[in-house]
């Protein structure tokens, strides 16, 4: 099953290189929610004709592989909304709703520190309780 999960997140990583829509337009946005969405089922589908071989795949595809398809409509969901919300008017009032979006990241970093370290730190030893 590892093979055909990698196979999997290469064809979603080709299609992601292929979008030339603008990086701040709602068409990208729904393209890459297209590709997600298709990447995700297939994955359903995939994991609905066998089982993991183990807990520790398990785990991995929970923890590292999923996430790698998932974030990606976050992240240009996160950059729609900040250039669509974002004041028409002078430069210090635009450079202020920026500074309070960074903030507003800098509280959901502060709040989620744990799991956030646990992560980044490749910390494996509560995955059985996380994944």
């Amino acid at each position: 099953m590892t093979e055909q999960l990698e196979k999997l997140m290469s064809n979603f990583a080709h299609k992601m290189l292929e979008i030339q829509a603008d990086p701040y337009s709602l068409e990208r946005l729904n393209l890459i929610t297209q590709i997600t969405n298709t990447a995700t089922n297939d994955i359903n589908e995939l994991l609905a004709g066998g089982e993991f071989e183990n807990n520790l795949q398990e785990r991995d595809f929970f923890k590292n592989f999923y996430p790698r398809i998932l974030s990606h409509v976050i992240e240009e969901g996160t950059i729609y909304n900040l250039h669509i919300n974002k004041p028409i008017n002078t430069n210090a009032i635009i450079t202020e709703y920026y500074e309070e979006a960074l903030n507003a990241l800098d509280h959901l970093f502060a709040m989620n520190n744990f799991h956030y370290q646990y992560f980044k730190n490749g910390f494996k030893e509560l995955d059985h309780i996380f994944f």
